[in-house]
């Protein structure tokens, strides 16, 4: 059976393409709608705000070419924004999600993926409805989703493979302010606590592997995130306030950790570059020092400060999206065999 509703449209233009109409009551549910009505063995999702480059469709359908393959994702990069101030916001995310993207990769090496990003990812079908699709009381729909069918696998004595497809690119827009950049990581940050505590029997199971044993326990210590990050600036403006100056130590010790970050991040923009075929030019290698420099004090503390409303947000359960109500004027739909 299938919904369907008077707002629905088929493409004149391409009869395949169906566009299905509901109010807003969040993402996972559109998408499970969605879900109800597909027939390939493979299914797509994609954010509004995500723009495919050309051929990256077809490498994700390539890459399930792979029976064994459950469930992947392309590489996201933030997209070009205008002003002074959003370009500086789209840069150090950029920088982000090139660590970010590495780290899926050696996750995915290790057997152990844990996020396919759901503004660009490929699922099987079967795999996907077998679970009942995303979680429409998640805040972090796609990421929940991964502990799901792994802990499904896992309850089936069957295996479960996720990989990113290095090929398949895609920009998506990236919060350019502050106060929406604060917004996005409480609720990543929460979605990621409820998450992992929801799911914490698979941290240590050795069934799982090194995802089990090592990579849902590192998962467990980066909830300290917001407590090892902030404290270290509250104590060191503490001993500042305080008078008679700072040990020199203290200052040692600061500035050998900024010369180790800056070096990992410029070896990690090298990687990058290499893994994805491009070429790290002096201009761009001279715009990561710099912001290697200056990130500390900017950009990871906003991360540190969205990381904390995370909790907050999790500990009061005021966390995830906030769909519209429906309203009088809203036409249900009729189920149809």
């Amino acid at each position: 059976s299938s919904d369907v509703c008077s707002s629905d449209l088929v493409s004149a233009r391409g009869p395949a393409l169906l566009v299905l109409a509901q109010a807003n009551h969040g993402k996972a549910r559109a998408l499970n709608r969605a879900l109800t009505h597909a027939t390939a063995d493979v299914v797509v999702t994609l954010d509004a705000d995500t723009v495919p480059d050309a051929g990256a469709l077809a490498e994700l359908r390539a890459a399930f070419a792979d029976p064994t393959l459950d469930a992947a994702c392309g590489v996201l990069r933030p997209a070009p924004a205008r002003g002074v101030r959003a370009r500086l916001a789209v840069w150090f995310q950029t920088l982000e999600y090139r660590r970010a993207f590495l780290w899926r990769l050696h996750w995915e090496r290790c057997g152990s993926l844990l996020l396919v990003s759901g503004a660009f990812a490929a699922f099987r079908r079967e795999r996907l409805s077998s679970v009942g699709g995303f979680d429409a009381h998640s805040a972090v729909e796609d990421y929940e989703l991964l502990y799901r069918l792994r802990a499904d696998a896992l309850a089936r004595g069957a295996s479960f493979t996720a990989r990113v497809v290095d090929r398949a690119t895609a920009a998506t827009d990236v919060p350019a302010g502050v106060g929406a950049f604060l917004r996005q990581r409480r609720r990543w940050f929460g979605g990621f606590i409820l998450t992992l505590w929801r799911w914490r029997a698979l941290v240590g199971d050795r069934r799982l592997g090194h995802l089990g044993r090592v990579h849902l326990r590192l998962k467990t210590i980066d909830l300290l995130l917001p407590l090892y990050g902030l404290a270290a600036l509250a104590a060191l403006g503490v001993l500042v306030l305080r008078g008679g100056g700072v040990d020199a130590a203290v200052w040692s010790a600061l500035a050998a950790k900024l010369l180790v970050d800056v070096a990992c991040l410029l070896w990690v923009a090298r990687l990058y570059a290499r893994w994805q075929g491009e070429r790290l030019g002096v201009g761009a290698t001279l715009a990561v020092l710099v912001s290697g420099l200056i990130e500390p004090v900017s950009f990871q503390l906003l991360r540190q400060c969205g990381a904390a409303l995370g909790w907050i947000g999790a500990l009061s359960g005021r966390i995830g999206w906030a769909p519209a109500a429906a309203t009088t004027t809203e036409r249900p739909c009729a189920t149809s065999s």
